[in-house]
């Protein structure tokens, strides 16, 4: 047990920190299978794998939930499907039902002579040191889309040094000096081969062996790439990553009105000087209160949990437990909330790209022959139905938590739109189907009018002069007149 210190809010001494920074990135579904066969040179030149531990569906061979959270087990059968807890037999892969792919980046490649050591840039001239990187995840979602996840392990600090540097180190590109990551590698002075810095690539050397500071953005792109240039692959647009934290501090029972102001800046991550605003109404923020001497945030920015002292001293469940399981299973939980919002985004825009394509009706049915909209179709149907879900199932805790992600990344109106959307371009194409037999019909009918216009006529009394051959030009010239009119009147016109 440790003992508690009787201090303010802002003053709040953090025991133990943990954090994992989220970054949203779009790559080929090809390019994401290859990062199974992707390596690194290390400093004695020998090629290693730079993933391992693979999850989920792309032939991992797999079994139970190896590399997942024990909690895992409590939640639903289904829902451990999606998670890739639980394969299924690769002899019949249409039936598979969908699941995220999970990739660690080798543990060597993280170690103390590597990338084991971050140093964050804080302010001008500043850094904050002895953070550990212990893992760095890919997780794959549907429609090329992806999260990188890097776990951080800090030092003791206070809380106001943490908030600026958790300000600090979400910055995906570098800001004169208030941001970047660098590399304490140990045994620099040791040989090392020169396909080695090769392979890391101008940034990421210097980084490393010259304390150059680099961008997260960079260091994303290395991960997922190397030094090749991928056309496809595309890093957040956002100037920030998302972030999971858990904090335990020694302060006992802070102040409510210190604690809503608190809990705002660390899950939005802002730095300390930054005053909450009056609370808005609609805002989507959650304040989850699942124990008295704890807090949970979640926003757009990203979650925090927030444990303090309760009765003079924390527990063995606060200093061990509550982390391991809030950075385990809540992080998966909140990972897939994510996933969804960004799949959802992706199917919606592929849905309006489709029909920006789209200029007549002899274009649908064009795309229709060519297998386009059956197979958006399909990604639709699945999507929709086999990867979202409001109940993860488990504890009362599990479920608030998952549902309040899921609102927080307004995941059932996107759900909505994409649905609303996909029902309208397929109910075009099902009356497209039916106008084209009924365009059909006309162009046969105005086909054959001319004929039929001209053996009546023919037939009347009193109309001598049609035996005449420039009387039955004449005839024949006004009812093909009178075709072209119907058949233009009839014809699809382009879309507006």
């Amino acid at each position: 047990m440790v003992s508690a210190i009787r201090l303010g809010a802002d003053s709040m001494k953090i025991c133990l920190a943990r954090t994992a920074l989220l970054v949203p990135f779009r790559l080929g579904d090809q390019d994401l299978s290859s990062l199974q066969e992707a390596y690194w040179v290390n400093r004695r030149g020998v090629r290693q794998a730079k993933f391992q531990n693979v999850l989920g569906i792309a032939g991992s061979g797999s079994s139970g939930t190896s590399g997942l959270p024990d909690e895992v087990r409590e939640l639903d059968e289904a829902f451990q499907h999606l998670l890739g807890a639980q394969t299924v037999p690769a002899s019949q892969p249409s039936r598979r039902p969908w699941q995220w792919q999970l990739l660690r980046l080798s543990q060597d490649f993280l170690g103390p002579h590597y990338l084991g050591n971050v140093v964050f840039e804080t302010t001008k001239g500043g850094q904050f040191q002895g953070t550990k990187l212990d893992r760095v995840e890919v997780v794959r979602f549907p429609l090329s889309t992806g999260i990188l996840v890097f776990h951080l392990r800090w030092p003791e600090t206070t809380l106001t040094e943490f908030q600026e540097v958790l300000a600090r180190c979400r910055y995906l590109d570098l800001q004169s000096g208030r941001a970047g990551w660098s590399f304490r590698p140990e045994g620099v002075g040791a040989a090392q081969d020169p396909s080695h810095a090769q392979d890391l690539g101008p940034e990421l050397e210097a980084a490393c062996y010259r304390q150059r500071p680099m961008a997260l953005r960079d260091l994303c792109r290395w991960i997922l790439a190397g030094t090749v240039s991928v056309p496809g692959l595309r890093i957040s647009s956002s100037r920030y990553a998302l972030h999971h934290t858990c904090l335990v501090g020694t302060t006992e029972n802070p102040q409510p009105e210190n604690l809503s102001a608190l809990l705002f800046r660390l899950r939005r991550a802002y730095p300390p000087h930054y005053v909450q605003p009056p609370e808005q109404e609609g805002s989507q923020d959650r304040v989850l209160a699942p124990r008295g001497n704890r807090r949970i945030g979640i926003s757009r920015e990203g979650n925090v949990s927030l444990t303090w002292a309760k009765s003079g001293e924390l527990t063995e469940f606060d200093l061990t437990i509550w982390p391991y399981r809030f950075q385990g299973v809540y992080l998966l939980l909140a990972l897939h909330a994510l996933g969804e919002r960004l799949s959802l985004t992706g199917l919606a825009a592929e849905i309006a790209t489709f029909s920006n394509r789209l200029q007549d009706h002899r274009t649908l049915m064009r795309e229709h022959r060519s297998g386009q909209l059956g197979r958006l179709h399909r990604r639709v149907v699945r999507h929709t139905t086999t990867m979202t879900t409001d109940d993860c199932g488990g504890p009362s805790d599990y479920s608030h938590f998952f549902r309040a992600c899921r609102r927080v990344h307004a995941v059932p109106e996107h759900l909505e739109e994409v649905r609303a959307e996909a029902a309208e371009l397929f109910q075009l194409v099902e009356t497209a189907g039916q106008n084209r037999v009924q365009l059909l019909l006309a162009v046969l009918s105005a086909s054959v009018l001319p004929l039929v216009v001209a053996g009546s006529l023919s037939q009347l009394p009193g109309t001598e002069f049609l035996q005449q051959g420039w009387g039955a030009w004449i005839l024949l010239v006004a009812a093909l007149g009178l075709s072209a009119a119907l058949f233009w009147r009839l014809f699809p016109r382009p879309w507006r």
